[in-house]
C-alpha cells in the first residue's frame, strides 16, 4: 500500500496569497482600462461632433465633403457606428416589447402501477379591447370591462353601442406530456405521483411559467384520477359479482329445464304405452272357443 501523500498547507497558503494579489492587480488594471475607455469615448464623441458639424455646414474634412465618404474612405467605419458614438444607442426602455405572455395549465394527471404522466397545456394569446358595435361574432364582453352591469343595463349599453368587447387577435396553443415510469416495478403509486410532481414542477419552472396555483391544480387532478380508479375498480367488482350470480342462476335454470324435460319425456312414454292396446279378432276368438269345446267333447 502506498503511503498517503502529505499536503503542504503552508505552500497552499502562499499560493492563495499570490493568486489573490494577482487578482487584485488584474481588477485594478481592468478598472483603469474602463476609465481610459470612457475617457477615450468622450474625446472621440467631441471630435466626431466637430467633424459632423463641419460636413453638415458644407465644409470639407480631410478632403471629403459628405459623411458617407468621410466614414468609408477616411475613418474606415460605417456611418451608423459614427452616429451611435455621437448620439448614443436607443435605450432599452424606449423599445417596444412585443412578446406575449404564455400561460401554462395542468390539464390531466393519470397514474397506474406501471407509469404516471401529466398533460400540461400552453397558451399564448393576444387580445384587443374596443368599445362600440360588435365587429365579430367571436368577440366577447366581460362584466368587469363594463362595470358589472345588470341585464337591463347591459341591454341599454348594446342599444347605444357602448359595450366594451374583447377581440382575440392571436391564439396559439400546444401541450407537453411529462412521464415517469416504474422501470423496476418496485415503486409504489404514491412514490410515482411524488416523482411526477417533482418532474412537472422542474419542467414548468425551466420554461419560466411556474405559478403556485399549479400545485393546487395538480393535487386536485391526482385526487380525481384516484377517485376514478377507485370507482372503476368498484364497477369491475360489481360487474364480476353480478356475472357470477347470473352464471349461477343460468346454471340452475338449465338444471331445472333438464329435469323438466326428462319428466315430460317419461310422461310421453307412459302415454304412448297406454295408447298401445292389443286388439283381438272376434272371428278368430270364436274359432278358438269352438275348437276347445270340441276337444272336451
Amino acid at each position: 500500500m502506498k503511503p498517503k501523500q502529505q499536503i503542504d498547507h503552508n505552500a497552499a497558503g502562499d499560493e492563495a496569497k499570490r493568486l489573490l494579489a494577482e487578482d487584485g492587480t488584474a481588477n485594478a488594471v481592468l478598472k483603469d482600462l474602463r476609465t481610459a475607455k470612457a475617457t477615450r469615448k468622450e474625446q472621440l464623441k467631441a471630435a466626431l461632433t466637430v467633424v459632423w458639424s463641419a460636413l453638415e455646414a458644407g465644409t470639407a474634412v480631410n478632403g471629403f465633403s459628405t459623411k458617407e465618404e468621410w466614414c468609408k474612405e477616411f475613418a474606415k467605419v460605417t456611418i451608423r457606428t459614427a452616429q451611435h458614438i455621437i448620439f448614443g444607442r436607443k435605450k432599452d426602455d424606449e423599445r417596444t416589447d412585443v412578446r406575449l405572455d404564455i400561460t401554462a395549465q395542468i390539464a390531466n394527471v393519470e397514474f397506474n402501477a406501471q407509469e404516471a404522466h401529466c398533460l400540461v397545456d400552453f397558451e399564448q394569446k393576444r387580445e384587443l379591447k374596443y368599445q362600440g358595435a360588435r365587429r365579430s361574432g367571436n368577440d366577447f364582453s366581460f362584466g368587469t370591462d363594463n362595470n358589472n352591469p345588470t341585464e337591463e343595463e347591459y341591454e341599454a349599453l348594446v342599444k347605444v353601442d357602448k359595450v366594451v368587447w374583447t377581440h382575440t387577435a392571436m391564439d396559439v396553443s400546444g401541450h407537453v406530456i411529462v412521464t415517469v415510469e416504474n422501470e423496476d416495478g418496485t415503486t409504489t403509486e404514491k412514490e410515482l405521483v411524488a416523482a411526477l410532481r417533482t418532474k412537472v414542477t422542474a419542467t414548468i419552472k425551466a420554461m419560466r411559467l411556474w405559478n403556485k396555483c399549479l400545485t393546487k391544480d395538480f393535487n386536485a387532478l391526482v385526487k380525481d384520477s384516484a377517485d376514478w380508479h377507485e370507482e372503476k375498480s368498484e364497477r369491475h367488482s360489481r360487474s364480476a359479482k353480478n356475472g357470477a350470480l347470473t352464471r349461477k342462476k343460468n346454471s340452475k335454470d338449465e338444471g331445472l329445464q333438464f329435469v323438466k324435460g326428462m319428466l315430460e319425456k317419461n310422461k310421453d312414454g307412459q302415454a304412448k304405452k297406454q295408447k298401445k292396446v292389443k286388439t283381438v279378432d272376434p272371428n278368430k276368438d270364436l274359432m278358438m272357443r269352438f275348437r276347445a269345446a270340441k276337444r272336451l267333447a
